[in-house]
């Protein structure tokens, strides 16, 4: 990956040529953009300018078809305020973009500040990396359409939890209507009864069981250990050991359009009261789709899943059901994202797993 200190004359080149853009469109910056200063991530270049003080953010959003165009860029570029400095960003793709491996990520450990369930999403083009802790999201929205790197980040997720946590401390309840996706997973020691679910009947099924059995019976514990979460009991040495528990549901939207209205008015029921109630006992909800219909993940499902993240999706419509903005439909695809978290949306490169790592490792 190219440094700040050595921009290549190619990065030189685009910096003026988007500067003589942007004085063209009569947006004349405040200073020369900075080739140097620029962040060359994984898949994207992002520049830095200073805008005049009588300049506003959306005069330049407004002419980011027109950017794309002079500039011949192949997407809509990115533009938005830099948080913390006083530049907005413009995001263009990398002419030659790279991958970003997981193994690396895992090997480094996790930092000291992140808690239960460490997940790293990706790497940001200044080269830092973001983590999450699922335990403390404490759901997470995914959407992504065919391509875009939303399965392969499920699979880094799952990969990250087994390394990441302590041995034994984790179980997966993992439901991929696709059957081909998580097949892989099978007799994995990490997931519920060895195996994926498949069937849109069985997966009713479970998540009405953890519903009525497996929420009651850990809200029961906690009580009886005067605990208010799963973390407080997990101290305490005589308490019987509970894991924490990830429900991964794969093309939710898929899902409950194919269950009948009865099942799935049961179903939708049980994931909502899930949402609702689960956080304290350990159960934790990933909830993936391609297609992010707004009368599927509605509004009070959405409020309960405090992390959101958008691979490239098919519309701004879809953008905003995920991230509550645009952005999403003009991503790169192969692993380009943006995550949500407290309110800040931030661009990334998520991590690249293989499923000859998968089955080394499930032999491991």
């Amino acid at each position: 990956m190219e440094t700040k200190a050595a921009a290549s004359k190619d990065i030189q080149q685009l910096a003026h040529r988007l500067y003589a853009v942007l004085q063209d469109f009569q947006l004349p910056p405040a200073e020369p953009i900075d080739p140097n200063q620029a962040d060359i991530g994984p898949s994207i270049i992002r520049f830095k300018v200073r805008l005049e003080r009588n300049q506003k953010l959306p005069q330049i959003q407004a002419r980011a078809v027109d950017l794309q165009r002079e500039l011949s860029l192949t997407v809509i570029p990115r533009i938005d305020n830099l948080p913390g400095t006083p530049f907005v960003a413009v995001e263009i793709p990398r002419p030659d973009p790279e991958i970003s491996p997981l193994s690396p990520i895992l090997l480094k450990g996790v930092p000291a500040d992140i808690g239960p369930l460490p997940i790293p999403v990706g790497v940001a083009p200044n080269g830092q990396v973001k983590w999450l802790s699922l335990a403390s999201l404490p759901h997470l929205l995914v959407g992504g359409t065919s391509g875009s790197g939303k399965t392969r980040f499920l699979w880094s997720l799952l990969l990250s939890l087994r390394h990441l946590s302590p041995a034994g401390s984790v179980e997966w309840v993992l439901i991929d209507p696709k059957q081909t996706d998580f097949a892989i997973f099978n007799n994995w020691p990490e997931v519920r009864g060895g195996r994926v679910i498949i069937e849109p009947e069985e997966a009713v099924e479970t998540l009405q069981e953890l519903l009525a059995t497996e929420l009651v019976s850990r809200t029961n514990l906690l009580r009886q250990y005067e605990c208010v979460n799963l973390l407080e009991y997990r101290a305490k040495a005589e308490a019987p050991p509970l894991p924490f528990l990830v429900v991964v549901i794969d093309e939710y939207a898929d899902l409950v359009e194919s269950l009948a209205k009865r099942e799935r008015a049961g179903f939708e029921l049980a994931v909502g009261r899930l949402a609702q109630r689960a956080r304290n006992v350990g159960i934790h909800l990933v909830i993936a789709t391609q297609r992010p219909d707004s009368k599927i993940i509605s509004g009070n499902l959405k409020n309960n899943l405090g992390g959101r993240i958008a691979f490239q999706l098919a519309s701004g419509v879809d953008s905003r059901v995920v991230l509550d903005q645009n952005g999403a439909e003009n991503l790169l695809g192969q692993g380009d994202l943006l995550v949500k978290h407290v309110g800040a949306v931030q661009r990334m490169q998520g991590f690249f797993v293989t499923t000859d790592e998968l089955r080394q490792e499930r032999k491991a």
